[in-house]
C-alpha cells in the first residue's frame, strides 16, 4: 500500500539521513521516494542537506507530467523515480545511490551477475529524458528487478516498502564488492573517508610532508588522500580521468599526478586549479572551501579510482568528455549554487 502523506515526508528523510550514515551516498547526492498514491510521491528536494531538511520539505510529485507542489524544487531525477512508479505499480519506496562499488561497477554498462542479476540501463546525462527513457526500457526488459545499475551514475533499488528498499541497497553493495574482488583476484578492502592533514604522521611519516597545510590554497580545508585505491593509481603517475558523472561533476574531466612527492610548488599549483591533485606512489591531496564538499570528495575520487582499477575489462572505459564537460558546468552553474543558497 502507497503511504500517507505526513509517513511518506517521514520516511523519505529518515532514509536520507540513513543513507549517508551508512556511506551510500555523500553531501546531497543521491534521492529518496515514496509513493502517496496511485497518482503522486513524495522526494527529496534539489540540492539540501538532509541535515537542513523537514518532512515538510519533501516534495509532492504528480506520476501523470512530473509537475509538483510546494516552495522547493523537487531532485532533477524525479523522472527516474517518475519511472519506476509507472512501471511498478507495487513498489512505494525508490531509493537512488551512488554507493561505490555498485557505481563503479556501472561503469561497464554491463549487468552484474550476483545472487540475483542486477541489469544496467545504459547512459544518460544527469536530469534528462534520456536516463529516463533508458531506465524505463531497462524495467520493461527485467520485471522482475529490483535494483539497476545505471551507467556512469550509480544504482537505483526500490521495493514496496522502506525496509525493503534499504536492504536491496546493502545487498547491491555487498554483492557488487564481491563482483568487483573476482575482477581483481583478490579482496576488495574497505574505503576509509581519509586523513586529514593535521592527523599524526603515525605510519604515515614518508608521505607527512606532502601534506604541509601550507600547501593548501587560503579559504580551503585540506585533506590527505590516503586512500587504497588512490594509492593504488597514483603508481600509475597518469592523471585520473573521470569514469563517473559525480567525480566529472566536482573535479571536470581529469585531475593531475605530479610525479615528484617533493615538489610542492606543483602540488600547491594543481591544487589552485582543481579541488584534488594525485601524487605518485603517495595518494593525493584535496581541498575544498566546506567540509561537506571534502568528504564527498574522498568518496569520489576514491570510487573513479575503483572503476580505473577495472579499466580494459569489457567495457571499462572513462566518461566521454564532452559528457563529463557538460556534467562539471551544469554543478558550478546550478548545484553549487543552489547547495551553497539552501545552507
Amino acid at each position: 500500500m502507497a503511504y500517507s502523506l505526513p509517513t511518506a515526508r517521514e520516511l523519505v528523510l529518515a532514509a536520507g539521513k540513513k543513507l549517508v550514515e551508512e556511506g551510500l551516498i555523500a553531501r546531497t547526492w543521491g534521492n529518496i521516494s515514496a509513493r502517496v498514491s496511485d497518482d503522486e510521491f513524495v522526494i527529496t528536494p534539489s540540492g539540501r542537506s538532509y541535515d537542513t531538511l523537514t518532512p515538510e520539505d519533501m516534495v509532492p510529485v504528480r506520476l501523470a507530467d512530473m509537475s509538483y507542489t510546494g516552495r522547493l524544487r523537487p531532485s532533477s531525477e524525479k523522472g527516474v523515480h517518475t519511472a519506476i512508479y509507472r512501471a511498478r505499480p507495487e513498489v512505494n519506496f525508490v531509493i537512488h545511490t551512488h554507493q561505490a562499488y555498485a557505481s563503479a561497477l556501472s561503469v561497464s554498462g554491463k549487468d552484474i551477475e550476483t545472487a540475483e542479476r542486477v541489469p544496467c540501463s545504459p547512459y544518460g546525462r544527469n536530469g534528462s529524458e534520456q536516463i529516463m527513457e533508458n531506465l524505463a526500457r531497462t524495467l520493461k526488459a527485467n520485471p522482475g528487478a529490483g535494483a539497476i545499475l545505471m551507467q556512469h551514475h550509480g544504482a537505483v533499488c526500490f521495493a514496496g516498502s522502506m525496509e525493503e528498499a534499504f536492504a536491496a541497497c546493502r545487498r547491491l553493495e555487498h554483492e557488487s564488492r564481491a563482483v568487483f574482488a573476482r575482477a581483481l583476484g583478490g579482496n576488495a578492502p574497505d574505503i576509509p573517508f581519509g586523513l586529514t592533514c593535521d592527523t599524526p604522521a603515525g605510519d604515515f611519516a614518508a608521505c607527512k610532508p606532502t601534506c604541509d597545510p601550507e600547501l593548501i590554497p587560503e579559504g580551503k580545508h585540506g585533506a590527505f588522500l590516503y586512500l587504497p585505491y588512490v594509492r593504488r593509481y597514483s603508481a600509475e603517475g597518469r592523471a585520473l580521468p573521470a569514469y563517473i558523472d559525480d567525480f566529472a561533476q566536482m573535479l571536470g574531466c581529469s585531475i593531475a599526478c605530479v610525479s615528484d612527492p617533493k615538489d610542492t610548488e606543483k602540488i600547491r599549483e594543481e591544487l589552485t586549479k582543481k579541488d584534488a591533485v594525485l601524487i605518485r606512489n603517495v595518494g593525493g591531496i584535496a581541498a575544498a572551501a566546506d567540509p561537506a564538499d571534502l568528504t564527498a570528495l574522498f568518496m569520489v575520487i576514491e570510487k573513479n579510482c575503483l572503476a580505473a582499477a577495472l579499466d580494459g575489462e569489457d567495457g571499462m572505459f572513462p566518461l566521454d568528455q564532452t559528457d563529463a564537460i557538460w556534467d562539471h558546468q551544469g554543478y558550478l552553474d546550478h548545484y553549487s549554487k543552489l547547495a551553497q543558497t539552501n545552507r
